[in-house]
């Protein structure tokens, strides 16, 4: 009795220590949902609807599903590798220090769930002032800039195939939203992502917050594959449109998908994803920041990640979703916050000011 009462306080402390060294991410949470949703509610723009979508996608996604594989994963990885010490690999498996960050991510996960509805209530007012204003020049600027030639044109030259058109859907809609939610699932319950933990959540926060929401908003567009609802002119990309309509009804089909957020415009309600904003590209921005990462860890992994970023920028293009300068502004936009983020981490101010002086190491 007294063994179990020990290991449970140790799970505990284990548990308080994960929570504590969040601190600053709660905080970070917190300010940005109350700057947030007084915007949202500024604009009359403030719907609850919003939050229950995301409950249940996160919960869903973050309280089953991952949990579910990671514990998968790791009796696969004991039951083959271990066939002597099964017992005590279980053992360090379930250590305090692994189960309390488990459950201290968990915890944030919920925390999250307001980050993401706040962005998703700011992102829905994109066009609310103004409407969108610069799809004309974007469209204008990216064919200067690529020689008098839509980018699309170039793509489309050497890819007009059903087969890549689906295998560009599947890893853009299915397969980017796998890897990017696996690494941020890792990271936030893992404890070997202790020294990396804050400033990689706080610069994947700032990522969705400065690309999807502020300047989304100075540079309100919708991207091509809106240019003609909202230009009037649906010639531009109109033989791009047309093929890509050949999946409307496939799974993971990029028009599908589309016509489900402009109806929502439309009709003004809530959804998964919801808010059309073309310009900058956060499905880009993402790719960007986890490549930055992952080079941390591993040139050779990080040469892969960068790859893989060159291809949803292309993608994101080839699918009419952006203009491929939509992409180049948020590579270079991710850049200057890694390195911010990283210069001020490092910082003596801020490894000091953590509780128990672990900022940056937890």
């Amino acid at each position: 009795m007294l063994i179990d009462s020990i290991r449970f306080q140790n799970y505990l402390s284990e548990f308080r220590k994960s929570v504590a060294s969040d601190l600053l991410l709660y905080i970070a949470v917190m300010i940005y949902a109350i700057v947030a949703f007084s915007y949202a509610a500024s604009m009359d723009a403030l719907n609850i609807e919003t939050l229950l979508v995301y409950v249940n996608q996160w919960l869903l996604r973050f309280g089953l599903v991952f949990p579910f594989v990671l514990l998968t994963v790791g009796y696969i990885i004991v039951t083959m590798r271990f066939e002597r010490r099964r017992s005590l690999a279980y053992r360090l498996m379930y250590n305090p220090k692994r189960v309390g960050r488990f459950f201290a991510g968990m915890l944030f996960f919920v925390a999250l769930i307001v980050f993401i509805t706040a962005f998703t209530t700011v992102k829905n007012t994109v066009p609310l002032e103004s409407g969108f204003l610069y799809d004309v020049a974007l469209a204008d600027f990216d064919k200067a800039l690529h020689f008098g030639v839509d980018p699309w044109q170039w793509l489309y030259a050497l890819g007009t195939n059903e087969y890549v058109l689906r295998l560009v859907e599947t890893n853009y809609s299915s397969f980017w939203l796998g890897i990017n939610y696996s690494i941020l699932f890792w990271v936030i319950i893992s404890p070997r992502a202790n020294k990396i933990r804050t400033r990689y959540v706080i610069s994947y926060m700032l990522t969705w917050v400065i690309l999807g929401n502020l300047i989304a908003i100075w540079f309100s567009s919708g991207g091509p594959v809106y240019y003609g609802a909202i230009t009037g002119d649906v010639s531009r990309f109109s033989e791009q449109l047309a093929f890509l309509a050949t999946s409307t009804e496939k799974l993971n089909g990029a028009v599908g998908y589309q016509n489900y957020l402009w109806e929502l415009y439309e009709t003004g309600e809530a959804g998964f994803g919801s808010g059309i904003s073309a310009f900058p590209s956060v499905h880009v921005g993402f790719s960007a920041i986890n490549a930055l990462f992952i080079y941390e860890y591993s040139r050779k992994w990080g040469m892969y990640a960068f790859a893989y970023l060159g291809v949803i920028l292309v993608s994101s293009v080839y699918l009419a979703w952006h203009y491929a300068i939509d992409g180049y502004a948020s590579i270079i936009v991710v850049l200057a916050i890694y390195f911010a983020v990283k210069k001020i981490m490092s910082s003596s101010w801020v490894r000091t000011s953590q509780p128990g002086g672990v900022l940056t190491n937890s």
